[in-house]
């Protein structure tokens, strides 16, 4: 079994393939001895047999991988077109970029290892003990899975992100029964940061297989997003999306699995969904829909949860799609300068003026939030005075953070109110010089 480019040159088709080998196959095949009357015959009957016994078995681990079989391929070989699990096809006059190329072979590589840790890695593994209880391999897979991946724990994320531990257990508990959440919040508080801590935190290590990040955009489809026929070539392919494919790797097994959606308000959430929609509900977990363009029965997995992200500042989403208040929980994510955590950093910092630029900014988010026009949804977030620990904090990192992200910011949310931009750039300006 091997991933193999194969070449038509009568049909200038290029064929990237999941393939199986010919000849063990062929010499296992036994003809009677009707069948051996001449050479010519034995030739043609071992091939006819060849042929069927390889789309038997090719048919059989597109099963077992829970993949679905692309079509079929004609690379001038009717043995290897038999044998063919999965392919990709390309013109080589019009072959795509080399992005495209490089993805569609890390996708088969995944592929592979699929069919590699079902039917090598078991086998291998079952020698010393032939008849193990499934339960008993999943719980011996999985432990050695664990082993490879760096521990994350509850007390890891509170190590890292500026929450309270009765604030943890409340999200994460969300998360596990509601199953769908949205982390809400200005510029700046962390969002990102704290979705992939916090499907960590609940896994027990960093396992980014079983955490996956997307951003929605306003040209973001269903055909993106589940599955749709894509331009390949001189005409189009039906090709899967990621969610698609995630909820395929989460139906394998029973830990938790995280989805993360960044910027989830930019996409027009029930055309990206569409007959999705109604199947990522917590109570609506075990029905099936037949999907748009395969009309294949599909679920969405009990064990994977969905975390969107919601930048609150974001004057052009002013009306949330009613389908996603009614299927997310909102969980408002704030400013954390009075935190302990983040007050003993700002400490370690030892810089005089980075305490008075932070004190501005927080009569800065006192002046936001009594705005009519604003709010706490605009407040200025911590994480740009969050570096990492080798980096100096001097007048020149302030200025710039002061003069080319925060400055910006305000001129954007008092873009009618010249007198107040005016007002609080001279402040933030001012602060160095105090």
């Amino acid at each position: 079994m091997y991933i193999v480019y194969l070449f038509n040159k009568d049909t200038k088709e290029l064929f990237l393939t999941l393939n199986q080998g010919v000849t063990a196959v062929a010499q296992n095949i036994i003809l009677g001895s009707e069948d051996t009357s001449t050479f010519t015959s034995i030739a043609k009957i071992k091939n006819t047999e060849t042929e069927k016994q390889l789309r038997k078995s090719a048919a059989y681990i597109c099963k077992q991988l829970n993949i679905i079989p692309t079509d079929g391929i004609k690379c001038g070989s009717s043995l290897y077109d038999a044998g063919c699990i999965y392919s990709r096809s390309y013109n080589l006059e019009n072959l795509p970029n080399d992005k495209k190329l490089i993805d569609d072979l890390k996708e088969f590589i995944n592929v592979y290892k699929m069919y590699y840790d079902m039917f090598v890695r078991e086998k291998t593994s079952n020698k010393q003990e032939v008849k193990m209880k499934t339960t008993e391999k999943e719980t011996v897979h999985d432990e050695l899975e664990e082993e490879t991946f760096n521990k994350y724990t509850k007390e890891d994320f509170l190590g890292e992100v500026f929450m309270k531990r009765e604030e943890y257990e409340l999200l994460s508990e969300l998360l596990i029964i509601k199953k769908n959440i949205i982390l809400q919040g200005a510029p700046g508080v962390g969002k990102t940061f704290m979705a992939k801590r916090l499907a960590y935190s609940i896994l027990g290590y960093e396992d980014k297989k079983r955490v996956q990040m997307v951003q929605f955009h306003q040209s973001y489809s269903y055909e993106d997003f589940i599955v749709g026929y894509r331009p390949a070539g001189a005409g189009f392919e039906l090709e899967y999306g990621p969610f698609y494919k995630f909820c395929k790797q989460a139906e394998k097994d029973d830990k938790p699995h995280f989805f993360i959606i960044d910027e989830i308000n930019r996409g027009n959430v029930s055309k990206i969904f569409g007959e999705l929609l109604m199947l990522i509900e917590s109570d609506k977990r075990s029905e099936h829909l037949k999907l748009l363009y395969t009309k294949e029965e599909f679920s969405v997995p009990e064990n994977v949860h969905i975390i969107g992200m919601m930048n609150t500042a974001d004057r052009s989403l002013a009306i949330i799609d009613y389908a996603l208040r009614r299927r997310f929980a909102f969980y408002d994510v704030r400013p954390a300068f009075n935190n302990d955590m983040f007050i003993e950093m700002m400490e370690k910092r030892e810089s005089e003026t980075l305490k008075r630029l932070i004190s501005c900014i927080k009569m800065l988010n006192n002046d936001i939030r009594n705005d009519d026009s604003l709010g706490s949804g605009f407040e200025i977030g911590h994480s740009y005075f969050c570096t990492a620990p080798d980096i100096q904090v001097d007048r020149k990192w302030i200025k710039s953070i002061v003069e080319f992200e925060i400055i910006p910011l305000i001129n954007e949310y008092w873009f009618d109110d010249r007198d107040k931009v005016d007002e609080w750039s001279a402040k933030l300006r001012g602060v160095e010089n105090d």
